[in-house]
Order: C-alpha cells, then structure tokens, then sequence
C-alpha cells in the first residue's frame, strides 16, 4: 500500500515537474475572468481559442457574453407600508476579438509573449419603472427606457502562461490601447394615467486611448 501511494506521489511530482509548453499545431481553449468586474451579477468567462501557428507565434479568437439584471422596490409611504413601486434595469453584452501573440523564450514551462487584438462588442440596455418617478412612489406612472451601445477597439497585449502540467496552464495578461464607442439613440416612453408619450434621445461616438486597460486572469487547457 505504501509503495502505491509513493508511486503515485512520484508520477505526480513528474507530470507537474516535466511539464512542456505547447508546439506548433497545438490548439488551446481557456476561460478568462475580468479582474475589474468580478461582482455578484451574472457574468459568464470568456472564452478564447489559441492555435499555435508556430511553436512561438499564436493565432487567437475570444468570445465572451454577459448579463445582469436588478430590481429595486420603493414603497408608497415613508414607512414601508402601502402599495410599492418598481424600477427593473438590465444589459447585455456580446463581444468577439481576434489577434496574434509572440511568445517569447522564458523556459519549459513559462511563457511570457506580446502581440495585439482587434475587439469589437456590441449590447442593449433597458430599464422600466412601474408606478416610480425616480425614486418616489406614483400610481398609473411608468416609464421605459432602451438603448445601444457597441465599441472597436485595437489593443497591445503582454502576459504569460505557466504551464502545471502538460495541458493544464495559468496565465495572467494585460491589454492597453484605443476603443471607439458608438451609444445608440435611446427611446423612452412615459405613461402617465393611461397616456403615452415617446422621446427620442440621439446617440453619440466616443473614444478613449490609453484608458483601455484591462487586466485578467486564465486557466487554460490543452486539445491535441
């Protein structure tokens, strides 16, 4: 029994020990875990795929989709008691990016590497409010609102793998770069005792450089 467990204790320590990093036509999938939007909505990882072109040069596609929705209750009276307001607001999100990497020499189990990224997204959001005027309770009052948005954005991108075992790996990354932001118009209706009444808000372009910065986290596994 004794020797069993040693022999497994020692292939264990080899396949963490020995591990190698992937060589050309490998073909990778991990998911990533935004370090700046970690909350308690519903945020699914992205997903990336990574081909290895060449033992050092890399071909990539991420794919990511989130969701979050909230409600929020106001009561008639200052005490809580009577009827209640409420005021629901959701998003959604869908992102795609494509980009290369250079991985550098490091050694046989990490890797750090550099490259770039083309990211374009594009989502909705919307919010209604039943019986609420903002934040105060009013009967045969309600108001929903809906909108755009979508963004390109062209990133640097520096990080590192670490591989733990021959298809198992950790990794760490950064982006920086230039994001174009278009807001669609946004249409809001207000019901008031039955009557409805639309306002049309344009949208508007912005773009932001070097704000873009969005460090991550990712585990990732290895298909042959």
């Amino acid at each position: 029994m004794k020797k069993s467990i040693l022999t497994l204790l020692i292939l264990a320590f080899a396949t963490f020990t020995f591990a190698q990093k992937p060589i050309a036509n490998d073909l990778a999938v991990e998911a990533g875990f935004n370090l700046s939007s970690m909350n308690s909505n519903f945020t699914l990882p992205s997903l990336r795929f990574r081909y290895f072109i060449m033992d050092d040069l890399v071909g990539r596609l991420d794919l990511g989709v989130t969701s979050n929705s909230n409600t929020r209750y106001v009561a008639e009276n200052m005490d809580g008691t009577g009827e209640e307001g409420e005021a629901v607001n959701s998003n959604s999100n869908i992102s795609i990016g494509l980009g290369v990497e250079k991985h550098l020499g490091g050694n046989g189990k990490f890797s750090p590497y550099y490259g770039g990224q083309f990211n374009y997204s594009m989502g909705s959001s919307s919010s209604e409010n039943t019986n609420l005027d903002r934040n105060r309770y009013r009967a045969d009052y309600s108001v929903v609102s809906e909108s755009s948005i979508s963004s390109l954005g062209i990133m640097a991108i520096t990080g590192a793998d670490y591989w733990i075992a021959n298809s198992f790996y950790l990794g760490a990354e950064l982006m920086f770069g230039y994001t174009s932001t278009t807001n669609g118009e946004t249409t809001e209706t207000i019901t008031t005792g039955g009557v409805e009444q639309e306002t049309v808000v344009p949208g508007r372009d912005r773009s932001t450089l070097g704000q873009s910065i969005n460090p991550s986290f990712r585990i990732g596994f290895l298909l042959k």
